[in-house]
């Protein structure tokens, strides 16, 4: 499966940051990391988490390490996100097309259910209801799934 390299605006990444707060020693990942842009402006507000960027593209993989040099909390790893062992981290961050979402599916349900938040830019994982939808504009919302409520409300300030 291809999926396209179609890195997320960093406006609707700040905004993110504007209700997110991610508990220290927090774990997330970003699924398709492409350039890493993510997970810098994550690491740009929070230095007590660590972040994890996984991309299929060495060559991206190698802008991304470039690009974020200086930042010791930062991976990556130049591997296939559907490889990736999501019991390793809390918190998942994806820009994915609806197609591997619904590959990842199973993985993002029991993820899920065993208190992982997901966040998704536009797309939905198909056929799960997120716990929270936050709209950024007319055409772009960030869909929000826990089966923890609790840390759901601690991780978010919605």
């Amino acid at each position: 499966m291809r999926i396209p390299y179609y890195p997320s605006r960093e406006s609707r990444l700040k905004h993110l940051l504007e209700v997110f707060e991610p508990e220290p020693g927090s774990s997330i990942a970003d699924l398709g990391s492409g350039d890493g842009r993510v997970l810098r402006v994550i690491a740009s507000k929070f230095d007590d988490i660590e972040l994890y960027g996984y991309e299929k593209d060495p060559i991206l993989v190698e802008v991304s390490r470039r690009l974020s040099e200086g930042y010791r909390n930062i991976h990556f790893f130049n591997m296939d996100l559907f490889n990736v062992d999501l019991s390793k981290h809390d918190i998942i961050y994806s820009y994915l097309t609806p197609e591997a979402l619904g590959r990842l599916r199973n993985k993002a349900l029991e993820f899920i259910e065993s208190g992982g938040i997901w966040i998704a830019l536009d797309y939905r994982i198909p056929n799960v209801k997120p716990s929270v939808v936050i709209e950024l504009d007319k055409w772009h919302r960030y869909y929000i799934y826990s089966g923890n409520r609790e840390k759901l409300y601690k991780v978010f300030k919605i």
